[in-house]
Order: structure tokens, then sequence, then C-alpha cells
């Protein structure tokens, strides 16, 4: 049965579950609820983790030599109990090991942590994949935070942009049916901000291939606050929402969707970390909050 991990610090109060190891609650003392609380008519998610793919596998499948396995959408991390292995009031640390279950979808042995930390006003959260068998372990991973937008009730949600601290062009792939699409379309951005608009995700989520960027910040003139979303260690970046819902998902993969027509080993699939044995890999994310005039001034 899923229990809540509860973890508190000055100015955050984060909820997370062992069903999925998800960050399912991020409030602020001042700005409330930062995270979007899930809604089964638009995504019934917060911020689930993809593992051991990101997005879809063409045919819902996965090649390994000459066999292959059904994969669900995002893999099936997202969908198992993790065990709590340690918790206090500001961290914890959750654990998932391969199983005859998961090895029906992905036959290697791994072990998967997420570590989450809080601090005044930021969520750290970093992802440890071992191997730790005797074989190379391929894997894809991703984080998938949805936040609700507007920012606050009061702010019109085509007045908030997105700032990117290293980019001023971005190379936008698209996908059909879950599946990349060939080519790119370049988009400029004017003092490296992206305005928002629905009017974007009209096409579906837009996939950034190998963006400068390491933080993005989501914020609004006039917001009281803006969150910051940064990673390392992870190579694409995700930007999703559906038309009239409310909220916007910042997502920092390492490897995505497979491209239409790909029908090769799981070892060639686009972004694929190879892990050998015995050693491991890390991906980090963190979520902060910058409040008042910080925010404003994009500092």
């Amino acid at each position: 049965m899923a229990v809540d991990v509860h973890l508190i610090s000055d100015n955050l109060a984060a909820r997370i579950s062992s069903f999925g190891a998800e960050l399912v609650g991020l409030a602020h003392r001042n700005h409330g609820e930062i995270l979007w609380p899930g809604d089964a008519l638009w995504w019934e998610r917060s911020s689930p983790i993809l593992f051991p793919v990101v997005g879809r596998c063409a045919g819902d499948r996965i090649r390994v030599g000459t066999a292959s396995y059904p994969m669900p959408l995002h893999g099936f991390a997202h969908s198992m109990e993790f065990a709590v292995v340690e918790r206090g009031p500001d961290r914890c640390l959750l654990r998932l090991r391969d199983t005859p279950a998961t090895r029906r979808h992905y036959p290697f042995a791994f072990e998967l942590d997420l570590a989450y930390r809080l601090g005044s006003e930021s969520l750290s959260v970093e992802s440890t994949v071992r191997n730790p068998g005797g074989s190379v372990l391929p894997v894809s991973f991703g984080f998938h935070p949805g936040f609700r937008w507007p920012l606050a009730p009061d702010i019109a949600k085509e007045t908030h942009v997105l700032v990117f601290d290293a980019d001023d062009r971005l190379h936008v792939s698209r996908a059909r049916d879950g599946l990349i699409q060939p080519g790119s379309s370049p988009v400029e951005l004017r003092d490296r901000v992206l305005p928002l608009s629905e009017r974007l995700f009209d096409q579906g989520a837009m996939v950034l291939t190998s963006p400068r960027s390491r933080n993005i910040r989501f914020a609004a003139p006039g917001a009281p606050f803006a969150i910051d979303v940064g990673f390392r260690d992870l190579s694409s970046l995700g930007l999703w929402m559906k038309p009239g819902a409310g909220f916007l998902c910042i997502e920092p993969w390492a490897g995505h969707a497979d491209p239409a027509g790909f029908d090769g080993d799981i070892f060639d699939k686009p972004g694929i970390v190879a892990i050998a044995p015995g050693a491991q890999a890390s991906f980090s994310m963190t979520i902060a909050t910058r409040s008042g005039e910080r925010a404003a001034a994009g500092q």
C-alpha cells in the first residue's frame, strides 16, 4: 500500500508518494501549492518519474537483441511501489529494484534511487541508477514536474514566460502519436525569453534537443513569485501542457521518445545512457522559488 512521506522546511512543505516515488505536493508558506495537483479530466499525475525509457517506444515495445518486450509510455517506474529506505524531517530516499514483474518489460538488473531534500526555498531531487548485473545497462531517465499555470489566480496565462539561462535559439521537435517526427523548427528568443501561450502546444509537446541552458525560469510580470527549474546530466527538455488545462510541465530528460520509423535495438535509441556493470549514473533536478523583486528582475 502506498504511503506519503512529508518533508518540511522554513518555507516549503513537500509530499512524496511511495507509489512511483512521485512528488505529489509542493507548497510555499506564502504562495500556497505550486505543483499541479492532478486531475483525471486533464492529467491525473503531478510529477511522475520516467524510467527506463522517456516517452513512447515504437510499437510500445523495446528490442533487446532478437527479443522484444512490451514497454509502457514513459516506462514502468511511475506505476510501481518504491521502498522508503530513509526518511527525516527534510529528506527521504526511495528505492526500486528489478523484480520478475519489471523483467517482463525490461530484462535487466537495476537499482533506482530517488533522493529528495528540502531547503528553505528549494527542493532538490537526485536520481541514481546502479547496475548490479553482469552486462551493460541501457537507461533513459526523465523528470516530469507539472506546475500551476497561471502562477497566481489574478495573473493572465498569456503574460507568463520561460527564461533560459544560456539559449538564444531553441530547436524544437514535435511528436505525433508519441513518436518524434523528422526535422526541427528554430525558435528565436529575445533576451533568452520564450513568451508562453496555449497555442504553442496546439501540435503537442515541444521537445528541445541539447539545449545549452541548465536553468529555466517560469515567471510572469506582477506574479508574487517565480519558479526556477535547474537540472544536471540531462541533455533534453520537454515542455508540455494540454490547451485549456491549468498546468505547464518543464521536463528535463536523458533521452526522449523514439523517432518515427525507429526499429533498432534499445542500445541504439537516441540519448540512451549505457551503464557498465558495477557502475552508476546520476541525474538531478532542483525546483526553487524566487519571490518579489528577485523574481521580477530574473535574479
